[in-house]
């Protein structure tokens, strides 16, 4: 059997086999001498069916539709645009958020490493405050004991 391309659809216009049909209610399919009308709600479940040459449509492939007066077409390509834009702006967003976050968690590392550095630091201060303090104990006691033996030899000479 044939097929009918539908060619064009803009404002409920189709154009199907290289004729333009406008009846916005109905879909009318002119084969022949004949007319058929198939109303929208019936499609695409049902099928038409010629009954003197006995074609039968089952399927219509719309290729492209587009709206006829300007004024229509500006105002999809401006919704076109507003809506890209509005996406871009949504993925500018959760990026910068992401990169924030990332930012805020790179430097709450960074504080908590420089807070054990620190603290390890501290601990080894006083590790090393507690060995001068040793140092010089033994160093006193040391001198200490120098002079008293000292003074020791020096009173067993006299």
């Amino acid at each position: 059997g044939e097929t009918l391309v539908v060619e064009k659809v803009e404002n409920c216009v189709v154009q199907a086999g290289g004729k333009v049909f406008s009846n916005p209610e109905d879909f009318v399919l002119v084969f022949g001498a004949e007319e058929h009308t198939v109303r929208r709600e019936k499609w695409p479940n049902s099928e038409l069916r010629f009954k003197n040459n006995g074609l039968v449509i089952n399927n219509v492939d719309i290729q492209s539709v587009e709206p006829v007066d300007q004024k229509t077409k500006d105002s999809l390509i401006k919704s076109v645009q507003l809506a890209i834009h509005i996406t871009t702006q949504g993925q500018e967003a959760q990026a910068k958020q992401r990169a924030t976050k990332e930012e805020q968690m790179a430097r709450g590392e960074l504080e908590s490493q420089l807070i054990k550095d620190k603290a390890l630091s501290e601990k080894e201060r006083k590790v090393l405050l507690a060995l001068k303090a040793e140092s010089t104990s033994i160093e006193t006691t040391g001198a200490q004991r120098a002079e008293a033996v000292a003074a020791s030899e020096a009173a067993n000479v006299e």
